[in-house]
């Protein structure tokens, strides 16, 4: 029997660009943001609370459902390669001075977790332009189930 994963985890491809609209985003990727902005508008927390300031940038945001019993490495490899009719639109927004990232929060269940990524998922970021951000949330932490 297969030993259980000591984590949880959350997928979501992230968008920033100085002046890319996320309406240009969501139409080109057909699929909604979770949230959204554009450059200029009043900052907010994710709950919609107002927050100082403007935001300095164009911001577009899509969480993938994530399964529980899947490994992080397959499901992401399965969101890049279900991502790979995009790679002319995501190295464009890299580009022009833009950001695309697969944002993966990870919830540590136990205090030593191991994480292999292969080359292959590796070469697959690359070839799309997408770079990979980590979020490790310790597990003593009740604060982390809250990002």
């Amino acid at each position: 029997m297969a030993e259980p994963r000591k984590y949880r985890y959350k997928v979501t491809l992230r968008i920033s660009h100085p002046s890319l609209r996320p309406e240009q985003i969501t139409a080109t990727l057909g699929v909604e943001p979770d949230r959204s902005w554009t450059v200029g508008q009043p900052r907010k927390t994710p709950k919609g609370s107002p927050l100082p300031g403007e935001y300095k940038n164009c911001y577009w945001s899509h969480s993938f459902p994530t399964p529980s019993d899947g490994e992080l490495e397959a499901f992401v490899l399965g969101v890049l390669n279900s991502l790979s009719t995009h790679a002319d639109t995501f190295r464009g927004v890299a580009d022009t001075g833009g950001q695309v990232e697969l944002f993966i929060g990870l919830f540590m269940e136990a205090s030593n977790v191991e994480l292999y990524f292969n080359t292959g998922l590796h070469a697959k970021c690359a070839e799309l332009g997408v770079c990979l951000y980590l979020d490790i949330y310790d597990p003593d932490r009740p604060e982390a189930d809250a990002a």
